[in-house]
């Protein structure tokens, strides 16, 4: 499925599409970026997913899921050199923390103007009824915001589970 873009973005011809599975033990998602020919990145970031505060502010791909009923989240993000970073949201800019003990594991492509990110994460709630959201986050000077399920108010604000959808 195609991630709408925000209107606060301007149109720089990026797509940026997904694709997942989901079962009992595992997550799997694929994330493709067509058409952007230079990301904005920092090499700055270390290897250790726990350590990458900030990420976010330059190029990422981003899953938030959860289990339906639960109010806990996960937040995980990907850049195009393969940085992670993963948060455990109990209340959104209030109460989380980054979880030592979770990993996940990504890879990045880039072929043909087209850049592939794929997560594994392990299922930790053991079910298929999960809730959430696909972001990425591209563009320097101005950015562009994609969702699955898109905030349409001037800011985008990724930490609305109101806006999670079934997986």
């Amino acid at each position: 499925m195609f991630l709408q873009r925000h209107p606060q973005g301007i149109d720089l011809n990026y797509k940026v599409s997904t694709d997942y599975s989901i079962d009992n033990d595992l997550i799997k998602i694929k994330f493709e970026i067509h058409n952007c020919e230079k990301f904005y990145v920092s090499s700055s970031f270390s290897q250790e997913a726990f350590k990458n505060w900030g990420l976010w502010d330059f190029d990422v791909v981003e899953f938030f899921v959860r289990a339906i009923g639960e109010q806990e989240y996960l937040e995980v993000q990907v850049s195009p050199l393969n940085q992670q970073f993963m948060l455990k949201i109990i209340s959104p800019r209030e109460v989380f923390y980054t979880p030592i003990d979770y990993s996940f594991n990504s890879t990045v492509n880039n072929k043909d103007n087209i850049t592939q990110v794929c997560l594994e994460l392990p299922n930790i709630w053991n079910t298929c009824d999960l809730e959430g959201n696909f972001f990425a986050i591209l563009g320097r000077d101005q950015r562009n915001y994609f969702a699955m399920n898109l905030d349409e108010s001037s800011a985008p604000d990724f930490h609305r589970t109101d806006l999670f959808k079934k997986l």
